[in-house]
C-alpha cells in the first residue's frame, strides 16, 4: 500500500510540486511517484525485519512564473517499524 501526499490550497498555473526523501531512504527501499499535485510514497523493494525506517520526506510548491521562487514547503516523518517478518 502507497502513502499518498496531497498538496492543497491555492493553485496557480505556474505552480509545480516537487517530492523528494530527504533521509532515511539509504537501503533504496522506497521511492517517490509524483502527478502535478500529489505524490506516493511507494515500497519499491522487499525489506525483512526486524529493522526500522524513519523517512523525512519534503513537498515542495514552487512558482516558476516568479523564478522558480519557493512558495511551500511541507515536511513529512513516517515511521516504518518491521517485526521479524518480510514485506
Amino acid at each position: 500500500t502507497a502513502l499518498h501526499i496531497v498538496s492543497r490550497g491555492p493553485w496557480k498555473p505556474s505552480y509545480s510540486v516537487r517530492f523528494r526523501i530527504e533521509q532515511g531512504n539509504e537501503k533504496h527501499c522506497f521511492d517517490v511517484n509524483r502527478s502535478s499535485r500529489s505524490g506516493w510514497l511507494r515500497l519499491v523493494r522487499p525489506i525483512i525485519g526486524p529493522d526500522r525506517y524513519l523517512l523525512t520526506l519534503h513537498l515542495d510548491v514552487i512558482d516558476h512564473f516568479l523564478r522558480k521562487n519557493l512558495i511551500s514547503r511541507t515536511i513529512a516523518f513516517v515511521d516504518v517499524n518491521l517485526a521479524e517478518n518480510a514485506y
